[in-house]
């Protein structure tokens, strides 16, 4: 009997024809495949995105097992969200798996725009995004994510993002926070209140702060 593949992702942004971060998707395309297809050959993303759209904004899909198995464009619409919930989970999401059932019944009963995941007491991601807070001087990333973003990886390893365990009584340090993935890259959110799982609000932020401070990173 055939074994149906797990199915992994890489989403890339493709902006005025240029393709975003590329060597960031490639290598974790290939980290994924050793993993779980230790003998396959790793296929080179850039040999597959040979023609792209030229204008304007585009989400590139690429779905994969231990080969290419198909490469989509669509516009992109970036997500408004404002609100998140506190929720704590066990959830296994170390690699960029096609299959998002699992994140998205963590959504479930929540009345707020997006979720952040919360594991042994650590906050680590939201739902679809790597996240960043900023303390005034420095931009700080929980140190276990639940998946190692391209874009996260990106800063850090530029010097931009540093590593640290974040939990929910830490947030009034932070002055703010943003969200990073390979779409929207960096985003610092204007207007953003955070909520535990029982409703209790555990940081509210309107506008931004000390805008110029960012080192470049605000978009």
């Amino acid at each position: 009997m055939e074994t149906t593949q797990t199915l992994f992702l890489e989403t890339i942004k493709i902006h005025e024809g240029k393709i975003r971060n590329l060597p960031y998707h490639q290598k974790r395309l290939e980290r994924t495949i050793h993993a779980h297809y230790p003998s396959a050959d790793i296929p080179e993303l850039k040999t597959h995105l040979q023609s792209v759209p030229t204008a304007g904004i585009y989400k590139c899909r690429v779905l994969y097992t231990d080969r290419i198995q198909t490469v989509t464009f669509e516009h992109y619409v970036p997500k408004q969200v404002r609100t998140f919930t506190i929720i704590e989970s066990d959830i296994d999401y170390a690699y960029k798996y096609a299959d998002r059932s699992a994140l998205e019944a963590l959504k479930k009963d929540v009345n707020t725009d997006e979720i952040i995941i919360q594991k042994e007491g650590l906050l680590t991601d939201t739902s679809y995004s790597n996240l960043a807070f900023y303390d005034g001087s420095v931009w700080l990333t929980p140190r276990l994510p639940l998946l190692e973003g391209t874009m996260r990886n990106r800063l850090i390893e530029e010097g931009r993002l540093k590593e640290a365990e974040i939990r929910p009584k830490d947030l009034d340090r932070f002055c703010d926070i943003a969200l990073m993935n390979a779409m929207i890259e960096f985003k610092v959110l204007k207007n953003v209140r955070i909520f535990n799982s029982e409703g209790r609000l555990l940081f509210q932020k309107e506008g931004y702060s000390r805008r110029n401070s960012y080192g470049g990173l605000l978009q």
